[in-house]
């Protein structure tokens, strides 16, 4: 995003009352995506909120704000989003924190379609705050069938509870970036390629207050498809921990086309448990956790298509994605972990696959000392089982390492994984964090794997950054 649109989200925020607070393929297919301008709609709202800490009132005014973004191929938010968290809890409707927002370096749709896709993407904000408790009206300009209500009120909404049950949360805001990558228009029907980014701000009652919201988030993919003005469908999958799955994408061409392997069900069967005979790591001293983590955010549900290509059609881009998060860390490249020629190049075999990047970390260069097997026990994550011990899970998952998954497949001889991404930090509750490409997530709950998921951290530091 550009300089004005940092500044007008920072007002946005203020006025709203925040404070400080797969094994991929090794395939070098290009992934048809377009980069994303920022058109604005802010819901205004009078608000009356009351914080868990004080019992005190406070009201909010806000007013609509619609600007015009840059060209530049930035994120939704800086680096550094730690002081954007809402202060109080939304006890109302009129109070839930909710926007949707266009990329307009995406492709560009005529003033009443993009009014109904704001709509649209508003409505689904709103499922947040239905999961709350609250009742919401939905926009005025919404427009969709009966089909998509019924997948919206009901699936959509049930997900987002599930998400809230197992996270063991609190919500008080949503907000989404969407990006249309592909415009196709017959007769009176558009179909449209969207990707969409979903922040959700989440808290933690004996843990943390509404002050001290985090800020979360996921990415997806969608096919609308618009006729005579109405949403007539939208195919898509949300993965978990949600596992909202519209039946209608799995016979939609143009769906598979575009979202690859985006929430496929991973191949599952039993293996022994992994071990690594020489783990005892010569860890790279310079290696900035920060700088790795500082990146994972800024990229997480976005790609940097001015270095690096986007696998995310062609097998899957979670190896890519961690490697260049580690890269910015400072680990250095070599002869079997490299990435050439910026974003029209290729990267090595442990570049780019979850398995090649495990054994290359712990036993080619062994920079990395790898904590294997740990077990999920509790979705809220706040506690792993390794060795046999139940112990913190914030112990075992070290900030600024990759953490990898097996979806209890692959050969244990061969340390073969499902999928990679990196720890980016802790939440209220303790649980550590991932940033992710495919699915992609924003310092999400390192648990959304599931309780049969097998995990590992390759932790490349001596010390947890993280300190409880």
């Amino acid at each position: 995003m550009g300089y004005r649109f940092l500044c007008v989200l920072l007002v946005s925020v203020l006025l709203l009352g925040l404070a400080s607070c797969a094994a991929d393929d090794p395939t070098d297919a290009d992934a048809s995506t377009t980069a994303a301008t920022t058109t604005t709609a802010t819901a205004a709202t009078t608000t009356t909120t009351t914080t868990t800490a004080t019992t005190t009132t406070t009201t909010t005014t806000t007013t609509t704000t619609t600007t015009k973004g840059s060209s530049t191929q930035k994120p939704m938010f800086p680096t550094d989003i730690s002081g954007y968290a809402p202060v109080y809890y939304a006890q109302s409707a009129d109070a839930f924190f909710t926007r949707a927002e266009r990329n307009k370096d995406g492709r560009s749709v005529n003033e009443a379609t993009e009014a109904l896709l704001d709509a649209y993407f508003t409505y689904r904000c709103q499922s947040f705050a239905v999961a709350q408790g609250l009742t919401v009206t939905p926009p005025a300009e919404l427009s969709i069938s009966d089909v998509v209500r019924t997948q919206e009120d009901t699936q959509r909404v049930d997900g987002v509870k599930r998400l809230k049950t197992m996270w063991d949360c609190q919500f008080s805001g949503a907000q989404v970036l969407y990006t249309i990558d592909r415009v196709r228009t017959s007769d009176n029907l558009i179909t449209l390629r969207v990707h969409e980014a979903v922040y959700f701000y989440n808290w933690y009652e004996g843990y943390t207050t509404p002050q001290k919201a985090d800020l979360s988030g996921y990415g997806l993919r969608h096919i609308i498809r618009i006729r005579d003005g109405v949403i007539e469908s939208d195919h898509y999958n949300e993965g978990s921990p949600t596992k909202v799955a519209i039946e209608g994408r799995l016979d939609d061409e143009e769906y598979w086309s575009y979202a690859g392997n985006e929430g496929k069900p991973a191949d599952k069967t039993d293996s022994p448990v992994i071990t690594v005979p020489d783990n005892n790591p010569n860890y790279v001293p310079t290696y900035d956790p920060a700088k790795a983590v500082a990146y994972a955010r800024e990229w997480a549900l976005s790609r940097n298509r001015d270095y690096f290509k986007d696998y995310h059609a062609s097998g899957g881009d979670c190896a890519n994605f961690t490697s260049q998060c580690m890269t910015y860390g400072g680990l250095p490249h070599s002869d079997d972990w490299w990435w050439r020629d910026g974003n029209t190049g290729k990267g090595g075999y442990a570049w780019k696959t979850a398995t090649g990047m495990y054994r290359y970390l712990t036993k080619t260069a062994k920079v990395g000392k790898a904590v294997a097997m740990i077990e999920c026990i509790d979705e809220t994550g706040r506690t792993a089982r390794y060795n046999g011990q139940v112990v913190a899970a914030n112990t075992l998952f070290y900030v600024g390492s990759p953490v990898f998954y097996r979806w209890k497949g692959g050969f244990a001889e061969d340390g073969e994984w499902s999928h990679a991404t990196i720890c980016v930090g802790v939440l209220g509750d303790g649980t550590p964090t991932i940033s992710c490409h495919t699915e992609d997530r924003y310092n999400f709950k390192w648990t959304y794997g599931g309780l049969t998921c097998e995990y590992s951290c390759v932790q490349l530091t001596a010390e947890n950054p993280y300190k409880p």
